[in-house]
């Protein structure tokens, strides 16, 4: 009798766990297309002086300084890198939130925008990577679509490579936290910008199980100096010029780093507003801004509360890192430079919705839809304009 028991239930349990795996592999699928759909997107309606940094890229990348966006694969497509004109700034000073493109740009669609074969194709590797590999973060969470981190993995920039591997260390950091850190070096190797996300894993690998009392020292330690700094207490620039001026690390010199404590004003306002969804040099916004940012914030801090510590406390290291580089070099503020701090974020984001009832994939739809409808918007604005 016993086994005529134990056969059914033990091919019940393995086809629960099949259906299961299958679903899993379904949802990961579709994150996937929302991913690539996403960058496609951005690559061919964003504004291409709107990319951060754009013209100085491709302006290299025309002089065969750097091999992206790619000069003669573009060529072979049609289409010119050196072709590429740059207009001066329409306005003389940048307002935060101007819902306005500070440049004019002629273009409906973005004349290189072939150059999102490359990206797309390693976004593809980069989830069957993390399939293999386990399929979950730091603390147990599936890769969700982000839609900021579509707009970086789809910038006119070397740096978005270099974003493939950190996220990829995330996802091997709970079972090999050494590999985890290798692959943020690669990444560094690629653009100096990620030896930010290199010290935010260093910061989860040696804190995430520091005693209580070690890990509160730690953040709130950091928090208080950058209270300070922001108050203009912290008179230690002079300082820490003299020493990357003896000390070369990065290319950073102790000018860089007096010219960006000048003008490096409201960073945590553009670090948050960019985690949420602001997209291009700081201009444009999400359509009924309001709302999105209410319903996105209101489902992280509801997401938060919900949180176990784990979670949490990834999450405030996250902000220790943040704010430690950004009391050297505050205009360090957009997200694309944190691609962890992005996913914990949303991480929560999604599941405060859990909470409402709404699952995963649909939230992840609606906010997918929201930023598809607001790029188009904005596109069709700027041609009316233009």
């Amino acid at each position: 009798m016993s086994g005529g028991v134990d056969c059914p239930v033990g091919g019940q349990v393995g086809l629960l766990s099949s259906e299961s795996d299958g679903r899993r592999l379904r949802e990961a699928f579709l994150v996937l297309i929302l991913y690539v759909v996403s960058m496609v997107a951005f690559a061919l309606l964003h504004p291409i002086q709107e990319w951060p940094d754009a013209g100085v890229h491709i302006s290299r990348s025309c002089l065969g300084d750097v091999s992206f966006p790619p000069r003669d694969l573009l060529a072979a497509l049609g289409q010119d890198v050196c072709g590429v004109s740059f207009n001066e700034n329409l306005s003389g000073e940048f307002k935060f939130f101007s819902d306005r493109s500070i440049h004019s740009d002629p273009h409906a669609v973005n004349p290189i925008w072939a150059y999102i074969l490359l990206p797309v194709s390693c976004v593809a590797m980069l989830f069957g990577f993390i399939l293999i590999s386990g399929s979950r973060d730091r603390v147990g969470n599936h890769l969700i679509f982000a839609p900021p981190l579509a707009f970086y993995l789809a910038n006119v920039n070397p740096e978005v490579f270099g974003h493939f591997f950190v996220i990829g260390a995330y996802f091997v950091m709970r079972t090999r936290p050494r590999l985890a850190l290798l692959l943020t070096v690669v990444a560094t190797a690629i653009d100096r910008s990620h030896v930010c996300s290199m010290f935010m894993l260093m910061l989860i690998y040696f804190f995430a199980a520091a005693r209580t009392w070690v890990f509160v020292c730690v953040v709130g330690g950091v928090l208080l100096m950058y209270l300070v700094r922001m108050m203009g207490l912290l008179d230690i620039l002079d300082l820490l010029a003299l020493v990357f001026d003896s000390v070369s690390v990065l290319g950073i010199t102790g000018k860089d780093i007096l010219f960006n404590a000048e003008f490096g004003g409201r960073g945590y306002a553009a670090l948050f507003a960019s985690v949420a969804g602001l997209y291009g040099a700081m201009s444009y916004r999400p359509v009924l801004w309001f709302l999105y940012y209410a319903l996105f914030f209101g489902l992280f801090f509801l997401g938060y509360a919900l949180s176990d510590h784990r979670e949490r406390r990834v999450f405030w290291l996250c902000a220790t890192a943040v704010l430690s580089i950004m009391i050297l070099l505050p205009p360090l503020s957009q997200a694309r430079f944190y691609p962890i701090l992005i996913l914990s974020m949303w991480s929560m984001a999604v599941r405060g919705g859990r909470w409402f009832g709404i699952p995963a994939l649909q939230l992840q739809i609606l906010f997918f839809s929201w930023t598809m409808f607001t790029l188009v918007l904005a596109n069709l604005n700027r041609i009316a304009e233009s």
